[in-house]
């Protein structure tokens, strides 16, 4: 098998640093700070300039100091030495006016790197050329499960890629985030091909502006680079496009399963999936070619309505899912579901941070993030309408997450507002009633420690301009139903830590079992953690020996 790969950024990157150097000098060292500094004028950041480095280093044509292992940023290296390809000089010959055309021809390109450089890597068997594409997808997911068993992290599932790329990036090889781009904009290849359990990696001469590497068998001494012919009926506009990345984000959300296959068949219907087994899709859609026969019009008829040839090209996703009429093409959703999957969850997403990274629109960005934060939405209010068995060290708390203003007209809240006054005349007789109210969208919560949350949405209780938000009370607490998630059975003790409000102990109280107690800081007086006392400690855990609030909190 023969895979083509251009990398034009490696290239500039070596002939930077060699307009750099003296001529005539191995090894050239420079600095690695003066190195940055020159190519961010022209347009590469730290972390390219390192990928580059170290795939040079890789290939034996660089080295860096210190070494890689012993840096953790782009920043830590001192200086980068650049040693010879080609010949002693590494240079380019300058000809004369008599023989112009001969030396051009002799060394028509610098720096060109021997094709004895070989670099053995295991090529699996089960290596599947349909989906070389998502080899960027597949190589963040593997870099983010390995540094999550690096930190301790791991809760012993592999990484949810298929077995040839995991295996394919075990194989010892230094890949880069750049290398692996460059695999993934590969040439296209039959899938009856067949497929060496092994091959080497060999970098050959400069084609054009670009640097052409090759994945030949190991005993295969001569480079044959096909480029093969594209069958616009498979690798058309579209082609096959295998999205098992896309489940990627649903198993990162907690408690979400049964969002998450909701969603898997939504998708599935947006790209025309048809299911296979082990939760493989692959997609086929109908593509537009000139010169189309009836059976082919009438399919894509069928799909995308009688005026499919103007429709289909606007809006890449049928009327039959959540994403309608969004107008984004399936490998951007891909990236867009996979960015999505891998930011703060501690906080809502911003459309902003997907435009900027992703070179999308906002509309597009917009329309998909809606439908994914209404997707968990709605898994939440599932998952937070059962009964979740709490029990241990527990946490709770309320918190606003917005406030609306409401004018004294209002019809949707026409109640909250009589309750209003009545309160503003008991309290203020005599003083004239505001203009308008604030009201405080509020949300209460128990949390056991390193276990599951569960969270309510508690009435909204209007109040007078500038004031500060409500204190929730026990009525409020006692009909969202939060404590019919502790768990009493076979004898579990449970403490509740609170920050202070006085309903949260008056609900232990009004539960009546006596093995849930109560315990709280005052955050009113600064006092945000402190110590159990012995004689009401549950257990002998250390997070058991400190009350409060912190991890419902964060």
């Amino acid at each position: 098998m023969v895979m083509t790969l251009s990398l034009t950024v490696f290239d500039n990157f070596r002939y930077g640093l060699r307009s750099m150097a003296p001529v005539g000098v191995w090894p050239v060292w420079l600095p690695w700070t003066e190195t940055l500094l020159l190519a961010a004028r022209f347009g590469m950041d730290a972390h390219t300039c390192e990928a580059a480095a170290q795939s040079w280093a890789s290939l034996g044509l660089a080295e860096l100091d210190p070494l890689p292992r012993h840096c953790k940023g782009p920043t830590d290296y001192t200086r980068i030495g650049l040693l010879p390809a080609g010949d002693e000089t590494d240079m380019l010959s300058v000809s004369s006016d008599e023989e112009p055309q001969t030396k051009e021809s002799n060394n028509e390109c610098m720096d060109v790197p021997s094709a004895g450089g070989l670099v053995d890597i295991p090529m699996p068997v089960s290596f599947n050329a349909e989906e070389v594409h998502l080899l960027p997808a597949f190589f963040d997911l593997w870099q983010m499960h390995r540094q999550d068993r690096a930190w301790g992290l791991d809760d012993g599932v592999a990484v949810d890629i298929p077995a040839w790329a995991a295996e394919l990036f075990q194989c010892g090889f230094p890949w880069t985030a750049e290398l692996v781009r460059a695999c993934s904009e590969g040439d296209s290849y039959q899938a009856d091909e067949f497929r060496p359990a092994s091959s080497k990696m060999v970098l050959t001469s400069k084609v054009g502006d670009a640097w052409t590497y090759n994945f030949v068998p190991p005993n295969q001494d001569v480079l044959l680079v096909r480029e093969q012919p594209t069958s616009s009926s498979s690798a058309g506009f579209f082609g096959q496009f295998s999205v098992v990345v896309v489940l990627f984000w649903f198993a990162v959300v907690e408690g979400m399963e049964a969002a998450a296959f909701q969603m898997a068949e939504d998708v599935a219907g947006v790209m025309g999936f048809r299911a296979g087994p082990k939760a493989s899709w692959k997609m086929k859609l109908p593509v537009k070619k000139s010169g189309s026969s009836k059976q082919h019009q009438k399919e894509a008829r069928k799909l995308y309505g009688s005026n499919y040839q103007s429709s289909w090209k606007r809006h890449w996703c049928d009327g039959a899912t959540r994403f309608r009429q969004s107008r984004i093409k399936p490998p951007d959703l891909l990236k867009l579901l996979v960015f999505y999957a891998r930011s703060n969850r501690l906080k809502s997403p911003k459309v902003c941070d997907a435009m900027s990274h992703l070179k999308l629109g906002k509309n597009q960005v917009q329309h998909i993030y809606s439908v994914l934060l209404s997707q968990e939405a709605t898994a939440g209010r599932k998952f937070c309408a059962q009964k979740q068995n709490l029990f241990g060290q527990l946490e709770c708390d309320a918190h606003t997450i917005r406030k609306i203003y409401v004018s004294k007209t209002n019809p949707e809240f026409q109640d909250e507002i009589q309750d209003a006054m009545q309160g503003w005349k008991a309290q203020k007789p005599g003083k004239p009633e505001p203009k308008y109210w604030l009201g405080h969208v509020r949300i209460a919560g128990i949390k056991a420690r390193a276990a599951a949350t569960v969270v309510v949405v508690l009435p909204t209780r209007l109040v007078p301009p500038s004031s500060s938000p409500p204190v929730e009370s026990f009525v409020e607490l006692k009909n969202s139903g939060l404590i019919n998630h502790i768990s009493t059975d076979r004898g579990r003790h449970s403490l509740l830590h609170s920050d202070g409000a006085q309903a949260w102990p008056r609900l232990v109280s009004d539960m009546g079992k006596a093995v849930v107690t109560s315990d709280h800081v005052s955050h009113s007086k600064h006092e945000f953690a402190r110590k159990v006392a012995v004689k009401r400690r549950t257990n002998k855990r250390p997070a058991a020996y400190i009350t409060g609030t912190q991890s419902i909190d964060r």
